[in-house]
């Protein structure tokens, strides 16, 4: 992962380019594995042209992304660039809570990337909770979701608030003539869940909060394919689920799969003090780490691989009710090599998971569960 001479087209995505690739070598300077030299070539990376805070950027892009990444690297000589990246973040998010504003007002369909992880509120809501959680447009972000999770009547019938008319590419698409719910962690309604709960179990609250995770969560009931040894379907084309639905189980991945989706579960039944909900989730991440489920990863990262699976087992077992969680064999590793140097698909990703799941897994929604107090924070 060394700092390329020229800039990179990917300078400001964390999943992708330099802030990922920041965050890993700078986990390595803390522990004394590694050199600050090579982080701050990756951090001039990120600084070196504007940084883009458009209403396209997210925690996963522009701005939020460097913020995210120069503040968890956590290094005086970052502070002057994250009091600049931290500000025009504050008035994206206030731009972007204004345009759902108008968009409920009109009664359409939110598109994925208004409240997902990846490029939405829910990313951006973590991003406040992980720099700035006493942050005053945080209870509105959360405000949002709340609002989000209620239903909504659409031209072919009632459908869940977070319902899209696009395809899972976010994009309208005739092969998806009514649209789709999704149902994933980084794309899906599950990240706000995860979100929700984290946030509760913070102590950062807005009413009818615990209302609204357990809307999600019924809905999400209805696609419960097993109860016993639970999964669930990426995305469904229809709100409810019909005779001639067939859902498809997908790969046991952090993204879509059923590990992330029972991770927030998991943190959902916390919140709640609902430890059915907890040990339901605790099932279904021991049904998706057999050798059938993991024999479909074939690839090493975060996103869809079996570092991202690993991750979920090892911080469901921080508070696993059932001992066969807390004593499960880590799984073999992947037999072929990170693709790219990135956090989600590539080698940095690894790396920090190999550090734990300390406040950079927080752009995972994996991260510890902050502890409140009052500790300078970038100007906003």
């Amino acid at each position: 992962m060394n700092a390329p001479s020229e800039p990179r087209a990917d300078a400001f995505s964390l999943g992708r380019g330099a802030p990922g690739i920041l965050l890993a070598h700078a986990a390595r300077a803390h522990t004394g594995r590694g050199s600050w030299e090579q982080a701050h070539d990756w951090a001039k990376i990120m600084v070196a042209a504007a940084v883009p805070a458009g209403d396209r950027a997210g925690l996963y892009e522009g701005a939020p992304a460097v913020a995210f990444a120069l503040h968890v690297a956590d290094h005086p000589a970052y502070a002057s660039a994250l009091d600049t990246v931290h500000e025009a973040t504050v008035s994206l998010i206030e731009r972007r809570l204004n345009n759902t504003e108008v968009r409920m007002h009109t009664g359409n369909l939110p598109e994925l990337r208004e409240f997902d992880l990846i490029s939405g509120l829910t990313g951006l809501g973590t991003y406040l909770l992980t720099v700035c959680p006493d942050h005053r447009l945080l209870p509105e972000v959360l405000a949002y979701l709340v609002r989000l999770t209620q239903p909504m009547d659409t031209e072919h019938g009632p459908a869940p608030g977070w319902w899209t008319l696009n395809a899972p590419t976010d994009h309208p698409d005739p092969a998806h003539p009514n649209g789709h719910g999704n149902l994933g962690l980084a794309h899906g309604i599950t990240g706000p869940l995860a979100l929700l709960a984290t946030t509760h179990l913070a102590g950062i609250t807005t009413p009818d909060q615990s209302q609204a995770m357990r809307r999600i969560l019924d809905w999400l009931d209805t696609w419960n394919q097993n109860p016993d040894r639970s999964w669930w379907p990426e995305w469904v084309t229809t709100p409810f689920p019909a005779t001639a639905d067939r859902p498809q189980r997908g790969r046991p991945s952090w993204c879509y799969g059923a590990p992330g989706i029972a991770w927030a579960h998991h943190l959902a039944g916390r919140a709640l003090g609902d430890r059915d909900r907890q040990i339901q989730a605790e099932h279904a991440l021991l049904a998706a780490a057999d050798l059938k489920q993991t024999g479909l990863l074939t690839e090493p990262g975060l996103c869809h691989g079996r570092t991202g699976l690993q991750l979920i087992l090892n911080r469901i077992a921080e508070h696993a009710l059932l001992p066969e969680l807390r004593s499960l064999t880590p799984l073999p590793p992947a037999t072929t090599a990170a693709p790219t140097p990135g956090l989600l698909d590539g080698q940095a990703g690894i790396d920090l998971a190999r550090t734990g799941p300390t406040t950079w897994a927080n752009c995972l929604l994996l991260g510890p569960t902050p502890v409140l107090q009052r500790t300078p924070t970038p100007a906003s």
